[in-house]
């Protein structure tokens, strides 16, 4: 399978396969993907993701797979430069907290004893990959969302982070939550 068959998200996800634990377990984690293409109807696709998680499951140990799907991370300048912005004005975790809150950037957001909570979506997963599923999907494919709530804090706050997912939408829970532990 060439990456250029593939539609932009799945090429991300291959060289990450690739790159973390090489082509011969990226073949079989990708197999028939190259079926998938802009057009392909979104249950069929979000169906195909499914299969694609479980096979990083039993393919792939846990920490390994996380950090692929963390790599696969959609990272907005926009949002990470606002976000910067933001906390440049507003250095107070509660202040800038309040004011990332309005952006969307991080959903609903609230600090308590150096923890920010994040809950995005209550009810509806937001990825066009897999948001049109009928049926859950394993909440490895929300790795990539967890790394996209690292990216946004990492980058304001200039140093790690450790991210927890608490819950997601598309594995059957009423909403999207993280932990962000600031120290």
């Amino acid at each position: 399978m060439e990456y250029n068959n593939l539609v932009p998200y799945l090429r991300k996800l291959a060289k990450n396969l690739d790159e973390i634990v090489g082509e011969d377990v990226r073949r079989k984690v990708l197999e028939d993907c190259e079926k998938i293409s802009a057009k392909t109807n979104k249950i069929k696709r979000a169906e195909m993701m499914k299969v694609v998680m479980m096979r990083m499951d039993k393919l792939i140990d846990k920490n390994t797979a996380s950090i692929i799907r963390e790599n696969c991370a959609c990272k907005p300048k926009n949002f990470l430069k606002s976000s910067i912005e933001i906390y440049g004005k507003y250095p107070r975790m509660e202040e800038f907290i309040n004011e990332l809150e309005k952006t969307h950037f991080a959903g609903k957001l609230k600090i308590e004893d150096n923890i920010i909570y994040c809950n995005f979506n209550s009810g509806k997963c937001v990825c066009g990959m897999v948001k049109s599923a009928k049926e859950t999907i394993p909440i490895l494919w929300c790795e990539c969302c967890k790394g996209h709530v690292k990216w946004l804090f990492e980058g304001t706050f200039k140093k790690p982070l450790n991210i927890e997912i608490l819950s997601s939408v598309i594995s059957g829970s009423d909403e999207c939550r993280f932990k962000i532990y600031l120290e």
